[in-house]
């Protein structure tokens, strides 16, 4: 701490670019936005009695929920989807806030409209996913299950989570920055002004002690010649 204020003029110049490089970093790096959306699975019309609400028959869908979500990680469509938005980051799994046979789709990406045309191709998928695995078993039509998106996003949410970590990264390499500037030139410039001639006490008192006894012996070789 003591070269950062005795090369003061070497910590306001660091702080100072560090400071600027921070905000370079902050307008530099863009925030991630996110898009969400919630889907409902409901039973075919053959499942639910005449004039009876569908919500009522939810309790056997959890196990065809997660069929799906399994079938939709590793569906040609999804990995289209992936494809045809590689900075995307898509998640598609059971809400976990919902006991139900609930689906939650999430999409992080640069852009708010690559997020939005992003879930909204995923959501697309989830209908044309759903068909299939029904027709592969077998399924009668009438009793087949069918999707329905309960909430979406209409705009995106940024999140600032990645800008604020790289402008943190940003505020602590210039700390060490100066830190270490500071120590280098206190490290560089101390020894040429030792050489000036300032010497420490210390030293003042350690020359003495070693020409003391050198001033004996000349007093004593003195004596003996005036004998």
């Amino acid at each position: 701490m003591g070269a950062l204020a005795r090369r003061w003029y070497v910590t306001v110049i660091a702080l100072l670019l560090t400071a600027f490089s921070a905000i370079a970093v902050f307008e530099h790096v863009s925030p991630q936005y996110e898009s969400q959306a919630s889907i409902l699975l409901v039973p075919g019309s053959k499942i639910v009695a005449p004039g009876a609400n569908p919500l009522l028959y939810l309790g056997g869908l959890t196990q065809a929920r997660d069929v799906l979500v399994s079938s939709l990680t590793s569906s040609k469509s999804t990995i289209k989807i992936v494809n045809d938005f590689p900075l995307a980051s898509i998640s598609i799994g059971p809400d976990a806030s919902s006991s139900g046979p609930m689906l939650a789709v999430s999409v992080e990406s640069p852009s708010a409209s690559m997020s939005q045309n992003a879930i909204g191709a995923v959501l697309a998928s989830i209908p044309t996913e759903l068909t299939a695995l029904q027709h592969a078993v077998g399924a009668p039509s009438d009793a087949r299950i069918h999707s329905l998106v309960v909430a979406k996003t209409r705009t995106p949410l940024a999140l600032q989570k990645t800008r604020i970590r790289a402008t943190v990264g940003a505020i602590g390499v210039g700390l060490v920055i100066t830190v270490l500037s500071a120590g280098f030139v206190d490290a560089l410039l101390t020894p040429r002004k030792l050489r000036t001639g300032r010497r420490s006490p210390a030293h003042s008192i350690a020359s003495g002690q070693e020409d003391l006894p050198i001033r004996h012996g000349l007093k004593a070789l003195s004596r003996v010649q005036s004998r």
